[in-house]
């Protein structure tokens, strides 16, 4: 699945959410920054390889505007993003991953 990580999560308000990056500046909340936290955040239960795992995927993820990921994959980082975000950064990632699921589906069924 294909996977926009320029995107800027919007709250239930439908308003761009932000995070600070200094004392009086926020930036909005993109679909990368959320991926690239969960992934590199500190994990007792990770070993090593399982680090190493991470560090590379958030190596991709911040390297590209568009990521192509398999269904594996994806799931691993949405369970990365359930562990690091709340209930609402979780359910609008899991959002956009199951629409970009659906549309790969779609993309597989007509060709």
């Amino acid at each position: 699945m294909k996977i926009k990580t320029t995107t800027k999560l919007k709250g239930l308000d439908g308003e761009i959410l932000t995070y600070p990056v200094s004392e009086d500046k926020t930036a909005p909340l993109t679909l990368r920054k959320v991926i690239i936290d969960a992934l590199l955040a500190p994990n007792d239960e990770m070993d090593g390889e399982a680090k190493i795992k991470a560090f590379n995927m958030a190596k991709y993820v911040s390297s590209l505007d568009t990521v192509e990921l398999s269904i594996d994959q994806a799931a691993w980082i949405k369970e990365r993003v359930n562990k690091q975000w709340a209930t609402l950064v979780y359910g609008i990632v899991n959002e956009i991953f199951e629409a970009a699921a659906g549309d790969a589906n779609k993309k597989a069924e007509a060709a």
